[in-house]
This record gives structure tokens, C-alpha cells and sequence, in this order.
């Protein structure tokens, strides 16, 4: 049985009977790691998605995951409007709660999960593992012109946002993963923390050629109108999270 039905099968249990109980269905082997023994009390779910708890997480986060809150309004924008059948770059993937359930949707194709904070790569991998997804881990920072930027010292990952335009993490630009992973098309997730106005600012003829789908959580001033020029229709606004479908692409799902 793959690790991925084992996982299944723990949380059809929590559905029926509680926390407690899946964490007792998950077994060993998912939990044992190189680095040692991965507790099962260190585990939470909302039902679905399994992720590692850690240091970086608040007990609210933690809650909000169990009770299914978590990225909620970014949840139902992937459910509803992202296309399952083109390439995935994820901006901001941060403990990979969002990249297991993007990859859930997708028919076997390419995600790139973005993450510019070193102390959640670890996390991110780990419920990779957990929930048997196959996203690629890119273990730096979205910047569309500077070689290495610097991050703010929240505290909190969810609120962590690039500083300034040099410092010691290495940055990636969306033309450098199209160019580098042959991208004809594919589908924007993003949820950076303020520098998605720089995809918009940079990178907007890029989007125009190649992104039919754009699902981005604003903070900040928002930069719709390039986007409206530039041959994109605002399609929903759930929150703080829009979608923009390219119509010069005349990509539909």
C-alpha cells in the first residue's frame, strides 16, 4: 500500500472518530525520518492535507489547519478555477499545505513550488512526503531582476516578505523557470507577501505570452489595471485572493 493510501486511509478514519485517532492510524514507517523519529502528536490535518507542525507555525495556524481555515479563500479559487492539464508555479509555497492540494488537482504535471525561507524547507518537504506529492522544491526566492534580496524578520512565515534587493537568498525569476523547465504555458499561484506587484510591475509581457490562469493573493496596492491592459479579465475576487484569465490565450477550463 503506497503512502499516499495509508495517509487516505488514516484520514477516512479522523472523519469517522477524531484527531487522535488518525494520528494513531498513520503508521510508523511515514513517520520515521533519517534525521529521527517524527511524533505523531507533531502532525495535524484538516481532513485532507497532512503537514509537519513547526517552530515557524503559530498554535493559531495550527487550529486553523485542523478546523480547515487555513488558506481558505486560496483553497476555493485552486478548486474552482485552476486548470488541471498545464504546468503549476506556485510563488510562496511556504509549509506546503497549498502545494499538496494544488497537487491533488493536477493530471501529472509539472509544479514548481517557490520558497525563499530556509527554516520552512524542511516542513515543506516533509509534507511533500506525507501527503505523496510530487511538486519540485525551489529553495529560493521570487525576484524578477536582483541575484539575491534579503527577507523580513517576522516571526510569523505567513507574513514574511522580500526586504531588499540583495542579501544572502539566491532569487528566481518566472522567465528563468519557464526558460530553464521548457514552460510553454502554465498556471500562476502566488502568495508573496506584497512582491506580487512585482510579477505584475516586471514580468507582465511573460504572463501575457505564456500564463492563461492567474490565482494571487493581494497585500498591498493592487496592480489590476497593467493586468486589464495587458489583455487579462478579472474572473473573481474571493477576499484578499483574485483571478485573471488570460483572454489573448483563449485558455478555458
Amino acid at each position: 500500500m503506497t503512502m499516499r493510501r495509508l495517509a487516505q486511509k488514516a484520514v477516512s478514519v479522523y472523519q469517522e472518530e477524531g484527531m487522535q485517532t488518525v494520528l494513531r492510524n498513520i503508521p510508523t514507517a511515514i513517520l520515521t525520518r533519517s534525521h529521527g523519529y517524527f511524533n505523531r502528536s507533531d502532525i495535524v490535518t484538516d481532513g485532507d492535507i497532512l503537514v509537519p507542525s513547526s517552530e515557524s507555525i503559530s498554535n493559531n495556524e495550527i487550529g486553523r489547519i485542523h478546523f480547515g481555515w487555513h488558506e481558505q479563500s486560496e483553497r476555493l479559487a485552486i478548486q474552482k478555477y485552476l486548470p488541471t492539464d498545464i504546468p503549476v508555479i506556485e510563488l510562496g509555497a511556504g509549509i506546503g499545505y497549498i502545494s499538496s492540494y494544488i497537487d491533488e488537482t493536477l493530471q501529472e504535471e509539472e509544479h514548481l513550488a517557490v520558497e525563499a525561507n530556509e527554516n520552512l524547507w524542511s516542513a515543506l518537504e516533509l509534507t511533500r512526503e506525507l501527503n505523496s506529492a510530487s511538486y519540485k522544491i525551489i529553495k529560493k526566492a521570487y525576484h524578477p531582476n536582483s541575484s539575491s534580496v534579503s527577507l523580513s524578520n517576522s516571526t510569523d512565515y505567513s507574513e514574511q516578505s522580500v526586504l531588499e534587493r540583495s542579501g544572502g537568498i539566491r532569487t528566481v525569476s518566472l522567465k528563468d523557470l519557464v526558460n530553464k523547465y521548457d514552460l510553454d504555458k502554465f498556471a500562476l499561484v502566488a502568495d508573496i507577501e506584497g512582491a506580487e506587484r512585482l510579477i505584475i510591475e516586471e514580468e507582465i509581457e511573460l504572463l501575457r505570452k505564456h500564463c492563461p490562469w492567474i490565482i494571487v493573493e493581494w497585500h498591498g496596492t493592487i496592480s489590476e489595471d497593467v493586468l486589464l491592459k495587458s489583455g487579462f479579465e478579472k474572473v473573481s475576487e474571493i477576499d484578499e485572493v483574485y483571478i485573471f484569465l488570460n483572454k489573448e490565450l483563449k485558455y478555458m477550463i
